[in-house]
């Protein structure tokens, strides 16, 4: 079975991974610093649960089909934005780093 947020124990595994972060960890893969993967990770859970709201990207994406083919079908271009709130959020200093980490946990700790 595949791992989940919903599964207490594997919840609790992605939450100690986010533990043993720092803010000066540099990314493996990907653009996404530490700090802008807590943030990005925290922002998703919250957009998914409705707590935050996000507005279609003006351009092709929004239109059936294209959307679904770019989803779906075509691979996604290397660097690609894919929400223009990641591009506001930005790395503010360790007092953040403590603020995103809480943040994270509160959202992740929520009953299922």
């Amino acid at each position: 079975m595949a791992h989940t947020i919903w599964s207490e124990a594997d919840r609790q595994a992605l939450l100690n991974r986010f533990g043993r972060l720092s803010p000066e960890a540099r990314p493996k893969w990907g653009s996404f610093d530490a700090p802008r993967m807590v943030t990005h990770v925290t922002d998703s859970i919250r957009a998914s649960l409705g707590e935050l709201k996000l507005t279609p990207f003006p351009g092709p994406l929004q239109y059936w089909p294209i959307n679904v083919l770019v989803m779906f079908y075509l691979p996604w271009p290397k660097s690609a934005p894919t929400c223009w709130l990641h591009w506001t959020r930005r790395w503010t200093g360790f007092a953040r780093w403590t603020l995103d980490r809480h943040a994270l946990w509160s959202v992740a700790s929520l009953p299922v």
